[in-house]
């Protein structure tokens, strides 16, 4: 393509383009088509991931008591739950709800509100622990 400069009425050059762009233009009114080369995906075969080298027995037997020490705190915390799902403080002076420290000190209380809320607390953060745990067994590696 040849391209020229000239000068318009204000002194700025202007490119004029000639010769190619005559073709191109012609084509373009004359709706040619333009073959276009198609580019065939080819797949990539993935690696195949690194194999481990197995691990020691002492190695095994650590992860094996760590992952009996999960399950054994899931299985408190599942009872725990269940104990704490059947109690009945629905009824006024049949519950009590005691603390009491190493001291002997202690209180007591009978306030079904205050037992309910106690219990709800428990519920929701034992229930959080035990999720803990599970995804951390789902996720523990041999």
């Amino acid at each position: 393509m040849v391209t020229k400069e000239k000068a318009n009425k204000n002194g700025v050059a202007k490119r004029t383009a000639t010769a190619n762009s005559k073709a191109l233009k012609e084509k373009v009114e004359a709706k040619e088509t333009v073959p276009v080369k198609k580019e065939v995906a080819t797949t990539v075969q993935q690696p195949a991931p690194p194999v481990e080298k197995p691990k020691s027995l002492e190695e095994r037997l650590s992860n094996f008591e760590r992952m009996k020490g999960l399950a054994s705190q899931r299985t408190r915390l599942a009872d725990t739950l269940n104990e704490l799902n059947i109690f009945k403080y629905q009824n006024s002076d049949s519950c009590i709800f005691q603390l009491k420290d190493e001291n002997g000190k202690e209180f007591k209380t009978t306030n079904n509100n205050l037992i309910k809320l106690v219990t709800d607390v428990l519920k929701e953060q034992l229930t959080t622990r035990k999720n803990e745990i599970e995804k951390q067994i789902l996720e523990f590696d041999m």
